[in-house]
């Protein structure tokens, strides 16, 4: 029989670096492209630190191993972006846990300028799919 995983949202993106965060798999799923899927330009996470697969022909996530230790490098390695590019005014110590990086990372995207930007990508993204029906 096999086991059923649990899921632990928030869901972490990572896309060559830039990171991104989701409150739920939907989200996460509606974000991502199946063409960028099949040419495997995603990493994706959950909380717990469990890496995911990802089909693009139904859209969905395939579970995965428990990789903490390389969400939180991930995560470390995006925060130091932030702070030494200006972005946050500073850096998470270095015993930051994994659930508090993800919570500076949410509140980064939640406040930054470009947000508004990146809502309007996403929505820009999603009436692109719905007129190449």
């Amino acid at each position: 029989m096999e086991q059923v995983v649990e899921r632990q949202p928030p869901f972490i993106l990572n896309e060559h670096g830039d990171v991104e965060v989701f409150d739920s798999e939907v989200e996460l799923l509606s974000y991502v492209e199946s063409i960028d899927i099949l040419n495997k330009e995603y990493e994706v996470w959950d909380s717990s630190g469990r890496k995911f697969g990802l089909r693009a022909d139904p859209k969905m996530l395939t579970d995965g191993p428990l990789q903490e230790l390389e969400l939180e490098a991930l995560l470390r390695r995006y925060a130091r972006y932030l702070y030494g590019n200006g972005y946050v005014s500073h850096e998470p110590l270095s015993k930051t846990s994994i659930k508090d990086l993800i919570d500076f990372i949410c509140h980064f995207q939640r406040t930054r300028v470009g947000y508004k930007e990146h809502f309007f990508v996403r929505i820009k993204k999603m009436f692109g799919k719905i007129f190449r029906k």
